[in-house]
């Protein structure tokens, strides 16, 4: 056995390649093993990094508090002192927007002193009855058969928040209030030598009417004076002389510019004055 690897080398040895050669292969071989190093070292690695993100949703909850309405009244019509005349067309009412669980209105008015009416309205008058509801009602829609100085009238409505009352007023202190009159007949032109006849009509209002007087004027001078104190004729306190009071004057042929004068005083020394303006022609 030893014989053989001695000749196999021997035989290598003679036959082989140079040194030239060896050296060559050892170089490529180097070469070789450098080109694998880099190729290695170029490799790169693709490292995948998980991260995990966690939501927390927080659920918030706001309460928003309305705060209750009240009830809302407007004067569909308030009538000024002129609408209260004999005659006239007397319109008077409300508008009413409820609030909060409303409960009742309650109406009332009042006419020179007399006494104050109530009407009382709830669930049961209306078709329709809640918050945002708006009920209309004309108290009065009529013709005026008398003359009157002094009205008010209030609406109260209940709800919720408590009351609400809105009010009418037309006219002075019914307390403190001087007679009425009302000239019912004042003839603008007359003939001289005709007779004057001027018309009135009075009302006590917060205490009886004591006395009244006329007075006649000729220009500016007095031509005739007349005091009335009958209690026939004079009223008591929330009365009329519903017929009229008239003065029967005769003109003379000299005057021109006359001026009918009536003053009325009630127990109180309150004094209401009332004028008629009349031309005589010949």
């Amino acid at each position: 056995m030893k014989k053989l690897i001695i000749i196999f080398l021997v035989f290598f040895i003679a036959c082989g390649p140079s040194e030239e050669e060896i050296q060559s292969l050892i170089d490529e071989a180097v070469e070789q093993a450098t080109s694998t190093t880099t190729s290695s070292s170029t490799t790169s690695t693709s490292t995948t990094t998980s991260t995990s993100t966690t939501s927390t949703s927080t659920s918030t909850t706001t309460t928003t508090t309305i705060a209750p309405v009240a009830s809302k009244t407007i004067f569909l019509n308030c009538p000024e002192i002129s609408e209260m005349t004999e005659g006239s067309k007397f319109k008077s009412g409300f508008q009413t927007t409820f609030g909060d669980n409303p409960k009742k209105i309650t109406i009332s008015y009042k006419f020179n002193n007399l006494d104050t009416e109530y009407t009382v309205l709830d669930a049961s008058d209306f078709p329709n009855w809640g918050k945002g509801i708006r009920y209309e009602q004309y108290i009065f829609d009529t013709t005026l058969t008398n003359t009157y100085f002094y009205y008010k009238m209030v609406i109260t409505v209940e709800d919720e928040l408590g009351s609400h009352s809105s009010v009418c007023k037309t006219g002075g202190d019914i307390e403190n209030m001087s007679p009425g009159v009302k000239l019912t007949n004042c003839p603008t032109e007359i003939l001289q030598g005709e007779t004057l006849g001027v018309t009135v009509k009075i009302y006590a209002t917060t205490d009886d009417v004591l006395y009244y007087n006329w007075t006649l004027l000729t220009g500016a001078l007095v031509d005739k004076n007349l005091t009335v104190s009958d209690a026939e004729t004079v009223p008591q306190v929330n009365f009329w002389v519903e017929d009229g009071i008239t003065w029967p004057v005769q003109v003379r042929d000299d005057e021109y510019n006359i001026s009918t004068i009536l003053e009325v005083y009630d127990t109180q020394g309150r004094v209401t004055k009332v004028a008629c303006g009349t031309r005589a022609t010949k």
